[in-house]
């Protein structure tokens, strides 16, 4: 059994209340940002924010802000399933579980939830088989480790922008799901986001 971290009651309050929803956030902004790109394939296209309605400011591209959310999200999906005890295994380019944990990491199991199997993981998404999950999640956290947590030989964008999405909403629904649901708590949704 993997090192559990026990947790004070103001402890897990603050991962259910801030700290894990701050992380689906940057997920589900990643996945935005890849839907954005995905149906603007002409990603040197400039991008302008309004902030407070009043303040505007223009980046060159898309990209500039796009390519590093993304990244985000994709290293959040990596941090959330790693959470629920599932990683990517290069080695035989499938899932597995999570085999080794630092003193001061939490899992779902500090909330006195099971560790999710792979294949937990791969099953009951309203989209997509167990087999394209697993392929989805492997490819996501594939980028997540190799081309964006480290600087490596592999290029940094491997994964297309659909895939990124999906893997991003696929990590979303298990952290509701085998989290939030099963503590009996609201999912955790973004409905300011817009619909793309």
């Amino acid at each position: 059994m993997l090192p559990t971290k026990s947790l004070t009651a103001e402890q897990k309050q603050l991962l259910l209340e801030d700290r894990i929803p701050i992380r689906m956030e940057e997920v589900a902004v990643g996945a935005f940002f890849a839907r954005l790109v995905t149906q603007h394939p002409k990603q040197d296209r400039p991008l302008t924010l309004t902030l407070h309605l009043s303040q505007s400011f223009s980046l060159p591209a898309i990209t500039t802000l796009a390519y590093p959310t993304i990244d985000a999200g994709l290293l959040m999906c990596r941090v959330l399933m790693e959470f629920l005890g599932v990683r990517y295994m290069p080695r035989d380019r499938r899932l597995g579980p999570v085999q080794d944990r630092r003193s001061d990491d939490v899992s779902i199991v500090s909330f006195d939830l099971p560790l999710l199997t792979e294949s937990d993981a791969c099953k009951d998404h309203a989209t997509v088989n167990p087999a394209r999950a697993e392929e989805i999640l492997c490819r996501t956290l594939e980028a997540a480790n190799k081309g964006i947590g480290h600087l490596t030989t592999n290029p940094a964008r491997t994964l297309d922008f659909p895939t990124a999405a999906s893997g991003c909403d696929l990590v979303l629904n298990l952290v509701n799901r085998h989290l939030y649901e099963a503590l009996r708590r609201k999912p955790i949704d973004f409905p300011w986001l817009p619909v793309l």
